[in-house]
């Protein structure tokens, strides 16, 4: 018999957040069966990508080792994208064209001067949750 889905499976978001409360938020849903695409930038890592959460604050060589940025980024898969550049742009607008939600949690204007402000999302995605 086979196990009942989990409540999200089968919603798709685009994960733009980063370091704790927003990366945390997408992880739960992730825990809960969505399937989370974290969106990163090489030019600008994730914030707990730099820290070991053994000994806070403690600074890590590479970006790989630390615990915090794979506690916040369970049940996710991750591209790189660089949203300076029209591939960047145009790979970001295909990943939300198949995307349920888009996730972020940067400060107000940042998504904008992305160029995926609500308006510009709503109209690649008319019944986008953002």
């Amino acid at each position: 018999m086979p196990l009942d889905p989990l409540p999200l499976s089968g919603i798709r978001v685009a994960d733009f957040t980063w370091a704790w409360a927003g990366a945390y938020g997408a992880e739960l849903l992730g825990a809960l069966g969505a399937q989370v695409i974290k969106i990163e930038n090489h030019k600008r890592i994730d914030g707990t990508r730099k820290y070991s959460n053994v000994t806070y604050w403690t600074p890590l060589e590479g970006t790989e080792g630390s615990l915090q940025y794979q506690e916040f980024n369970r049940d996710k898969l991750d591209i790189t994208l660089d949203l300076s550049s029209r591939d960047g742009v145009e790979l970001a607008k295909r990943l939300i064209l198949v995307s349920d939600v888009v996730a972020e949690n940067f400060r107000p204007g940042v998504m904008s001067k992305l160029g995926f402000d609500y308006a510009v999302v709503r109209k690649l995605r008319p019944d986008i949750v953002m």
